[in-house]
């Protein structure tokens, strides 16, 4: 896993203006840092997969912002972006305020994955924002019981 910065201003602030707002310039920004980010880790992934957001908050927004730092990401490092290949199979409550372990228990087996998406690939699994990494954990999970090679997780920001 590798974060591009620290969750903190102005960072922090950027990142929830893009969570409200589907700010593209923005994306392209942000994709451009994780770019650079992917390179400097010497990785090597044949596919991005955004973790996706729960079914009533896309509808809310109207939009995933991590899929639209995914498909800007995708154009940078000539990489498809699988926005369908990772998916919720139940919504889960807001990470924010809870604890580790809670952070855990919330989103364990809460993702699941198309296995003729990932099987046989490298996904780079992209989210805004690492925390204690249970999310991302268990979206790596779901990608590798569907046959993913390896996972390589990139956010923009680290709490």
């Amino acid at each position: 896993m590798s974060a591009f910065g620290e969750y903190a201003p102005p960072l922090d602030k950027a990142l929830t203006h893009l969570k409200y707002r589907p700010d593209l310039d923005l994306a392209a920004l942000f994709a451009g840092w994780l770019t650079h980010t992917y390179r400097q880790a010497g990785w090597s992934g044949s596919c991005i997969v955004p973790v996706p957001l729960g079914k009533g908050r896309e509808r809310q927004r109207g939009y995933n912002q991590v899929a639209l730092i995914a498909e800007a990401l995708s154009a940078q490092l000539d990489m498809p972006v699988l926005p369908r290949a990772l998916f919720r199979i139940r919504d889960t409550d807001s990470q924010v305020g809870l604890a580790p372990a809670q952070r855990q228990r919330n989103v364990a087996g809460a993702f699941s994955a198309d296995p003729e998406q990932v099987r046989g690939h490298t996904p780079l699994l992209v989210d805004d924002v690492f925390t204690t990494g249970a999310t991302l954990a268990a979206c790596a999970q779901a990608l590798r019981q569907a046959g993913a090679l390896q996972v390589f997780g990139l956010t923009v920001a680290r709490a």
